[in-house]
């Protein structure tokens, strides 16, 4: 749940438990990482055939990796490299260039500031073809696949610019806001955070809008919103009860309630 490798520009926010626009109590994946001060290795792999990994090397203030995605339903391949240097320990300027095998590519340039404390924000200028897809693995991936769409855009390349807020990344309550504008594309805005009122109490938000307009309701067409309860009733056992509400292809709303338990040993 909400899987992201490197920076997102392949692989961001993606979810396994939601198919055809509908929630699955089993969440069919398995996910291995390995992360030290110089490099790091993450891997992962789901029951719907889709498989991606990515592998970092830091050298002193320079940063290099690369990430690469494939799924068999549909049928593509996705890979990127990237690189990043720490002007200061508050400032960082990257680039990234990302390919999908038969499609088209698209780069960015971007930077992260932390402007105090433990607040980040993250500027991209993105320039794409139009059969291209930033984060194409993300939320929406195994509800609405991209590859409906994009197939049939005209050539040419679009250019637009993605902006990211996190906040108190390091206390109980972390929040994290999108917002995505590019040419001749609806604006999107995404909002999520983690609320960690105790071992036993957690609350999960996440929230999704593409064509955002700040004057609309945040529940109309085009938008997606996960929330999550986690009650612990022992340091062992916990309830889960999960929401999601989203449209279909005819902008008719789906919206579920479901219940599970889970068991730690």
């Amino acid at each position: 749940e909400g899987l992201t490798l490197g920076r997102g520009f392949i692989v961001r926010n993606y979810y396994s438990n939601t198919m055809s626009n509908v929630p699955v109590n089993e969440q069919k994946g398995l996910l291995f990482q390995r992360w030290n001060e110089r490099s790091g290795v993450g891997l992962f792999g789901t029951l719907s055939h889709l498989w991606g990994g990515r592998a970092e090397r830091r050298m002193g203030k320079a940063e290099v990796g690369a990430t690469v995605a494939a799924d068999s339903d549909p049928d593509f391949k996705v890979w990127g490299v990237d690189a990043g240097y720490e002007l200061r320990p508050e400032m960082e300027l990257y680039a990234e260039s990302a390919q999908i095998e038969h499609y088209g590519t698209g780069f960015a340039l971007g930077s992260i500031i932390k402007p105090f404390g433990d607040a980040q924000v993250r500027v991209e200028y993105r320039k794409f073809d139009a059969d291209f897809v930033p984060g194409i693995i993300d939320e929406h991936y195994e509800a609405r696949p991209a590859f409906n769409t994009i197939a049939a855009n005209p050539a040419g390349r679009v250019d637009g610019y993605f902006t990211e807020l996190s906040l108190f990344s390091n206390s109980s309550f972390p929040v994290r806001i999108t917002y995505e504008d590019y040419e001749a594309t609806d604006p999107r805005l995404t909002f999520s955070t983690n609320m960690k009122f105790s071992d036993r109490l957690q609350f999960n938000l996440f929230f999704a809008k593409e064509n955002f307009v700040p004057s609309q309701s945040t529940a109309s067409e085009n938008s997606v919103v996960k929330g999550q309860l986690i009650f612990g009733v022992t340091k062992h056992i916990f309830f889960i009860t999960d929401y999601y509400r989203a449209f279909d292809d005819a902008m008719q709303p789906l919206e579920s309630v479901s219940f599970r338990t889970r068991i730690k040993l």
